[in-house]
């Protein structure tokens, strides 16, 4: 097969892959040839004040890196420090946050809030916390039921389940809200939702995973379970 004669970069003499072209990829980017080219500025390497890193062509005007510009008080929304929480006061990460995960789930800042009528026992279901202590027990238990001893794997998927093994998250609830009760779980259930973040027996709780049938056999009393759910 006949060898085409392709023609090589005028720059650096690289060949070139089509005989439409003049430069290679690398010179055609570099100097006045470049796009980001405006009176020699864009050939000077530029680095972040604060870190040092090595700044992009096309950021040749700024001073820091993308990540030194969200930290401290190069950020738009820097007001005097790191802020926290609104609510309960927790350092926030995120200088645009106003709330905390926990706190911007509960009551009006909740996208599902619906005027309260959700239950008080759903809505805590649907804290954080509820769920890390979910996972905490999974990851205990290796993703395997407690009873029978199924896992998923081998392209077949299991559904699992955290059941309560002392006591059921309806007893958990009733004593919170016999603690408490001097709040409403209806008209008071955003000063509720705020105190089970910090109530332990709710986080505390003895439980382990279950799969589905397994656990709705404890919820008819036919599996040798304490709680229910």
């Amino acid at each position: 097969m006949k060898k085409l004669n392709l023609p090589h970069c005028r720059d650096c003499g690289k060949p070139l892959s089509h005989r439409k072209y003049s430069l290679c990829r690398s010179c055609s980017l570099s100097g006045k040839k470049s796009r980001f080219y405006i009176d020699g500025r864009t050939l000077q390497k530029h680095y972040c004040k604060d870190c040092g890193k090595l700044l992009a062509k096309s950021s040749y005007k700024s001073v820091y890196c993308q990540r030194c510009t969200q930290l401290s008080n190069k950020n738009h929304n820097y007001k005097n420090g790191k802020p926290y929480c609104k609510e309960c006061g927790k350092p926030l990460t995120n200088y645009g946050s106003v709330y905390c995960q926990s706190c911007r789930q509960l009551g009006e800042k909740n996208s599902a809030w619906q005027g309260g009528i959700t239950p008080l026992s759903v809505a805590i279901r649907a804290l954080s916390e509820y769920k890390q202590w979910h996972d905490n027990i999974f990851v205990r238990d290796n993703y395997t039921c407690q009873e029978c001893g199924i896992h998923s794997g081998c392209g077949k998927a299991i559904y699992l389940e955290v059941h309560h093994s002392e006591k059921s998250f309806l007893e958990l609830l009733q004593e919170f809200l016999q603690a408490y009760d001097q709040f409403s779980p209806y008209e008071d259930q955003h000063t509720l939702l705020r105190l089970a973040t910090k109530w332990l027996p709710f986080w505390d709780a003895e439980g382990e995973t279950l799969c589905k049938d397994c656990h709705n056999l404890t919820k008819q009393g036919n599996l040798s379970k304490k709680g229910n759910i």
